[in-house]
Order: structure tokens, then sequence, then C-alpha cells
């Protein structure tokens, strides 16, 4: 799965769009961004970074943000 294809099943679940963010860090949010060489996948809460999981490809990490 891809960033397009995370998108439309995050939102045919009715997943609010304030409880994840996708290219970027923002509060409060499961996270998934591409920082230049690995894809992170991470909830973000008051600056910090909690779960953070790294990963090789954007399909290893739309997974791991789906599950």
């Amino acid at each position: 799965m891809y960033i397009s294809e995370l998108e439309a099943k995050l939102q045919a679940l009715g997943v609010p769009a304030d409880v994840y963010c996708i290219g970027r860090d923002r509060d409060e949010s499961y996270c998934l961004v591409e920082d230049g060489q690995n894809w992170r996948v991470f909830f973000s809460e008051r600056g910090g970074r909690t779960s953070e999981r790294a990963f090789a490809s954007e399909e290893e990490a739309c997974n791991e943000l789906m599950n």
C-alpha cells in the first residue's frame, strides 16, 4: 500500500483526519514522514516521538500506520 491508497482507506474507515498526519510531524497525531533516508512512523506528542519505527520503503511504512 502507498500513501494515496492509505489516505483513501483511512477515509473509507472513517478515521478522523486529526488522528493522523502524512508528510509532516503534527502534535497529538500518528505521523508518517520521509526523512530523506527512511520512512518513519510514530506518535507525536508535546514535541516528542513515541513508538517510532523506521522503514526502508513507503509501502512498509504505510502498512505499519494502517496496523
